[in-house]
């Protein structure tokens, strides 16, 4: 005897935003850098210097104020050269640019009578940011790979006022997922979907309070992960580990003391740089990554679903115990993900040109479910697969004014069941789960719910962006 239920809900959102004067209406994946450009002795305007950012084709000129900005930066760390005829050249290096912030970097040239080598400075972030709103944190891939983390999860966790995905008290269901400024939550659940992998990401963006209503159905905080772009010259990495789990508390974990290398594994690695024989008309970024953790909690196959006991004698003699099960040890917290990313950019047009970029995952894991730990075949496993999809395109006007155009789709599957046929034979009446009473472990019977659920999830959005003055 079984219980089936299966949910299936289908989501499809097109909604078409417009923003005007810089101003996002959603999630942003760029930053800004602006500053001025004077004499160093006259502390006069120099109009007309060159400012770049070296390595990128993105820059500006100084206006008669001397004033500058450079828009639509992708996150990470550049170097910010200056240079005007008459003058040597200074060039700001570790300039840091984050997502939907502007970076100050002021530039003071000094005539060049002589021949003079660039003037080279090292930036550094201020410490009073005066164009934060919000309680924001901002972590970058560089600093990531720099910690033993594991996941995005882990990475948000280390921030104030987070606590296992809760942010600020709240549930994890009013914290609002995205990855490149496109929302991955499930719209069933209210969870996220899907993750970026920490050795694909440039920038991690935290907001835990005060976000603007730009982020929507976004309660307690906001994660925006953006991934790396693809490079110019070919890059790549690859890291393979393995373990187990150790603790002296034998006790209270069953078979902890068996050690196997191979119960803990994880393998990831990325690829970046032009497509050959393109001329840099194409560029691709490739991550992918396995891991494999059997969990530290175990279960013993004592008894079988199938197996019937009887302990309604007063008399402990008289008991009935039916027991066929194996004895082996079970994992029955075990988790198994496959994640691959893909992006390819193509260098059109101005700006970022077209990106298209994909995200696949597929995981399967298990719970701990304490009253199966003697029945552990009795207990539900859980499978969830989810892809999502992006192609954008920047079209430039002006130094000042762009737009961007992006359309998305996600789509995710979630199972959960014992066997995965519901008429499978194997399942047993629910009765047989009263041959025991209050918590005692189960000496049979299975978990007979089907659960399944899939959504998916299509945006269009336009944003407009135009930068008025040096402020607005």
């Amino acid at each position: 005897m079984f219980t089936a239920v299966i949910n299936k809900k289908f989501v499809s959102v097109i909604c078409f935003l417009f923003f005007v004067m810089g101003i996002p209406v959603q999630a942003g994946t760029t930053g800004k850098i602006s500053g001025s450009v004077i004499d160093a002795a006259t502390k006069e305007p120099l109009i007309g210097a060159n400012i770049i950012i070296e390595g990128t084709n993105l820059g500006a000129a100084a206006d008669f104020d001397g004033n500058y900005f450079i828009l639509n930066i992708p996150p990470g760390t550049y170097s910010i050269k200056a240079s005007l005829v008459g003058y040597s050249s200074v060039t700001f290096t570790n300039v840091k640019v984050s997502v939907d912030q502007t970076t100050k970097i002021d530039f003071e040239l000094s005539e060049e009578s002589i021949e003079l080598s660039d003037v080279v400075v090292t930036a550094e972030r201020s410490i009073v940011r005066k164009d934060l709103t919000s309680t924001e944190e901002t972590i970058s891939g560089e600093n990531i790979s720099m910690l033993p983390l594991e996941d995005v999860s882990s990475v948000v966790n280390l921030q104030a006022g987070v606590v296992d995905g809760n942010f600020r008290g709240g549930r994890n269901s009013e914290v609002k997922y995205l990855i490149d400024g496109v929302p991955v939550n499930d719209v069933y659940s209210g969870q996220s979907s899907l993750s970026a992998e920490v050795n694909s990401i440039e920038e991690i963006q935290v907001l835990t309070g005060t976000f603007n209503a730009e982020y929507g159905e976004a309660l307690s905080g906001v994660v925006n992960q953006v991934t790396k772009i693809a490079g110019d010259n070919f890059d790549g990495d690859i890291s393979v580990y393995s373990g187990d789990y150790l603790s002296s508390h034998k006790d209270i974990f069953t078979n902890i003391g068996d050690v196997t290398p191979a119960d803990v594994y994880n393998i990831q690695g990325n690829l970046s740089g032009p497509v050959p024989g393109t001329n840099n008309l194409l560029k691709f970024f490739l991550s992918g990554r396995y891991n494999y953790d059997e969990g530290s909690i175990y279960g013993q196959r004592i008894f079988n679903p199938s197996d019937s006991s009887d302990f309604s004698a007063n008399n402990s003699a008289d008991w009935y115990v039916g027991s066929t099960g194996n004895k082996e040890y079970v994992p029955m917290n075990f988790s198994k993900r496959l994640s691959l990313q893909g992006k390819l950019a193509i260098n059109v047009g101005g700006g970022k040109g077209i990106v298209l970029s994909g995200l696949y995952q597929d995981n399967k894991y298990r719970d701990y479910d304490h009253i199966y730990k003697l029945n552990p075949d009795g207990d539900y496993q859980k499978f969830q697969k989810s892809f999502l999809g992006i192609a954008s395109y920047t079209l430039l006007l002006s130094n000042s004014a762009f737009i961007d155009i992006s359309a998305s789709g996600i789509r995710s599957e979630f199972k959960q069941y014992v066997y995965e046929n519901p008429l499978d034979q194997r399942y047993i009446n629910p009765d047989r789960k009263k041959d025991v009473s209050g918590n005692a472990f189960l000496t049979g019977g299975t978990q007979n719910w089907h659960f399944n659920h899939t959504t998916t999830s299509l945006t269009g959005k336009t944003d407009f962006t135009w930068q008025i003055d040096n402020v607005n």
